[in-house]
């Protein structure tokens, strides 16, 4: 993996953790407001959005406050872990 990779991803999580940010405060806007603030379209987020609920974790949007919020009121953090392992050459 290039160090460019590393970059991308890097780029990929600082927009998740935005995202996680932003519903932790139940700041988000609507979903265009939403999309803008992390830079994705509507389509993406809302895939990252069902992404995060596949884990058992409910978001929900709050008409009137305008926001997407996490259903259980817990504040939660983005943490991720890279693994590197050594591959036999043969096996490629």
């Amino acid at each position: 993996m290039a160090l460019e990779s590393f970059d991308i991803a890097d780029e990929k999580m600082q927009r998740l953790a935005r995202m996680v940010d932003l519903i932790n405060n139940k700041s988000t806007g609507s979903l265009d407001e939403f999309a803008s603030k992390v830079n994705l379209g509507k389509s993406r987020l809302s895939e990252l959005i069902g992404t995060v609920k596949s884990t058992g974790v409910q978001v929900r949007y709050d008409r009137a406050r305008r926001s997407y919020y996490f259903e259980d009121e817990r504040k939660y953090t983005l943490q991720c872990r890279l693994v590197l392992k050594k591959v036999n050459d043969r096996n490629i």
